[in-house]
């Protein structure tokens, strides 16, 4: 593995419980932003509600698809 802008060290520098520390890390980091994103999303939703006179018929398929 190479080392990136994103990472100021060589990974194979790294022993062994510092390749896992670093793993874990970079797993909650990402799972952070997942959350955020996820949070952006809801918010979305949250300002485009449904109101109760709109008719919005679902289709899970193509054309021929049974309903």
């Amino acid at each position: 593995m190479t080392s990136t802008t994103d990472t100021p060290f060589d990974l194979r520098d790294l022993a062994p419980a510092e390749v896992l520390a670093y793993a874990a890390e970079q797993r909650r980091t990402a799972d952070a932003a997942e959350a955020r994103l996820l949070a952006a999303a809801v918010h979305w939703v949250d300002l485009h509600p449904v109101l109760d006179d709109t008719e919005v018929e679902v289709t899970l398929g193509g054309v021929g698809t049974p309903g």
